[in-house]
């Protein structure tokens, strides 16, 4: 009777078994056709990108500017707060001195505040790229080559020229936006 039962038990698992077989058979995925994007090279050559970064670019040095005359102006409100101490009570030194970390906090405060309001623009001026022109164009080239999967060449060890559409996928995003325009940063929208 242990025998039927092992062996009705062998047959069964052996029935479920090659079903299963047959339905992993039915719905077996398509082969993988790949293709690869060099990221780097796409935003050191694309040209809306590479503006991009100059606006920025132009942003910082502003802000940059801005940072060594106000810098200078605190150093020399420092010097006068020590040139002044052997003369001043301790009340109207400590009312300088206040006076001093509060300009002192406020002036880090307005960088940071500008710091932040240059990385919004430019990340927003950066997702208007890759949703009008990166997007579309790594879609249409890999339909095109009838890709199926893409990936960055840096997730990659090693691979084969032919799947680089790096090249074709900058031309077509240089088409659909040539250049794009970064909003002026504005520090007191970014507090919000």
């Amino acid at each position: 009777m242990k025998k039927i039962t092992l062996l009705c038990t062998f047959v069964a698992l052996g029935f479920a078994a090659f079903t299963s077989i047959a339905k992993a058979d039915e719905a077996k995925l398509s082969p993988a056709v790949i293709a690869i994007v060099d990221m780097q090279k796409l935003q050191d050559e694309s040209t809306a990108y590479k503006g991009l970064v100059k606006q920025r670019d132009k942003y910082v040095a502003e802000l940059k500017a801005e940072v060594s005359k106000e810098e200078t102006s605190l150093r020399k409100m420092e010097q006068d707060i020590n040139k002044e101490r052997s003369i001043l009570t301790q009340e109207e030194l400590n009312k300088k001195i206040e006076a001093f970390r509060t300009k002192m906090m406020e002036f880090q405060q307005k960088v940071q505040a500008k710091q932040e309001a240059i990385y919004k623009s430019f990340m927003e001026a950066g997702l208007k790229i890759q949703n009008e022109a990166l997007n579309p164009a790594v879609a249409e080239i890999a339909e095109k080559k009838g890709a199926n999967m893409i990936t960055g060449s840096s997730q990659m060890m090693q691979f084969a020229p032919e799947f680089d559409i790096t090249e074709e996928v900058i031309k077509l995003m240089n088409k659909k936006l040539p250049k794009v325009t970064m909003a002026k940063p504005n520090a007191e929208a970014s507090k919000k």
